[in-house]
């Protein structure tokens, strides 16, 4: 993450600008669009996600953040967009997630807070309602 500084502590982006990296991300992710994430992420992006799952921990560089993405995608979970949160250079992502897979249920809510700098995702850090279920939900072979 990227503090201000005095050579860019005065250059904010526009809610506009934080608004299309924020829906570009969370449309890509949700579309399986690759290319459009790819576009938003920094090349030296890292996602940090909590718990014990198939999908936590750190995932350092643009190609492990789409991988996660792709696992993510391959749970079939519904992310529906409540509020985008601005903030300087930030933006936050409040999310309910759904899905289901055979008796698991995912019903959860998250926030992903994104950290910008030059009109790209450097940082992504996940905050979730409940991690117990993201760890029994997000495991590989059930």
């Amino acid at each position: 993450m990227s503090l201000p500084n005095e050579n860019n502590a005065n250059h904010m982006l526009s809610e506009e600008e934080m608004f299309s990296i924020a829906t570009k991300f969370l449309i890509s992710l949700k579309n399986g669009n690759w290319d459009l994430m790819r576009s938003v992420l920094s090349e030296n992006v890292i996602w940090l996600f909590p718990g014990m799952s198939a999908i936590s921990g750190a995932a350092f560089g643009v190609n492990e953040v789409i991988k996660r993405a792709q696992q993510i995608k391959n749970f079939e979970v519904v992310f529906q967009l409540n509020h985008i949160l601005y903030g300087f250079n930030s933006v936050e992502l409040l999310l309910h997630n759904i899905g289901v897979r055979g008796n698991l249920v995912l019903d959860e809510h998250s926030a992903i807070h994104c950290e910008l700098k030059d009109c790209k995702i450097e940082m992504l850090v996940t905050h979730l309602s409940d991690i117990e279920s993201n760890n029994v939900f997000f495991i590989n072979g059930v």
